[in-house]
């Protein structure tokens, strides 16, 4: 069925603008969640470069990936989005663990699962559709 491609094609840019929009509020998520843990502390300590160097690594990444997402082709959006937010999940889940013991932090750092679950689940979608 010809009509059948098209609705596809529809599909696959509505879910990869949704995916983009998650990757977006992934970056807000961290963010706020850097800021909230500078708060905690005080303030930004002077020895902390290798966190701050961290933090911005994980503000610039999702924006990249948000921007991958609707620029690339079908199967590398596709293999970028299934492998990317596998490894955002493991490291999320591990980080929210390490953060169990601040109740301000687990709705931020939990946040952080749920995007890259949600990121992950929607790439699996567009995956069934070009089957």
């Amino acid at each position: 069925d010809p009509d059948m491609g098209i609705y596809v094609d529809i599909l696959s840019e509505s879910v990869r603008t949704k995916i983009a929009i998650l990757w977006l509020s992934l970056t807000l998520a961290f963010l706020a969640h850097g800021q909230l843990h500078f708060f905690e502390k005080g303030g930004v300590p002077k020895e902390t470069l290798g966190l701050l160097l961290f933090f911005d690594f994980c503000y610039i990444v999702p924006l990249l990936l948000a921007y991958l997402t609707l620029a690339l082709r079908e199967k590398a959006c596709r293999t970028l989005n299934i492998v990317s937010p596998a490894t955002f999940l493991v490291m999320n889940v591990y980080h929210l663990w390490a953060h169990l013991g601040e109740p301000a932090q687990i709705p931020i750092v939990g946040a952080t699962v749920a995007i890259v679950g949600l990121i992950l689940w929607h790439s699996l979608e567009i995956s069934k559709t070009k089957r």
